[in-house]
């Protein structure tokens, strides 16, 4: 049986991982809206992780040779990072997920990135 691994955009390339958590949210505390300008932030957007070097990443998503995928936000980047066939591609035209009823998701309230 193959073993499920989730494939992400780490240091300019496609990698995978065989140990990952995955966000589970009722669909009605969720939604998907524009990507904001350079270095702001929606106050209840999802955060993803944190970068090595300690910025907060949020989850994005962009229509990537017609479907959609999921990747990274670095806020200070204004750049969604996707991982496709190897490679890992920025988009400065994204979508972010951000929380609807805000005690369904843990989220950060950050505002704006230094």
């Amino acid at each position: 049986m193959a073993k499920e691994r989730a494939t992400i955009a780490v240091y300019g390339r496609e990698c995978q991982l065989e140990t990952y958590e995955v966000l589970v949210a009722p669909y009605s505390s969720i939604s998907w809206v524009p990507g904001p300008p350079v270095g702001i932030t929606y106050p209840h957007a999802v955060v993803g992780g944190v970068s090595d070097a300690g910025e907060t990443l949020f989850i994005g998503r962009v229509l990537h040779n017609g479907t959609w995928v999921v990747g990274k936000i670095h806020g200070t980047h204004g750049v969604c990072y996707i991982p496709s066939k190897g490679n890992v591609f920025g988009y400065k035209d994204f979508e972010i997920l951000v929380q609807n009823h805000y005690d369904s998701v843990d989220i950060s309230s950050v505002s704006e990135c230094d």
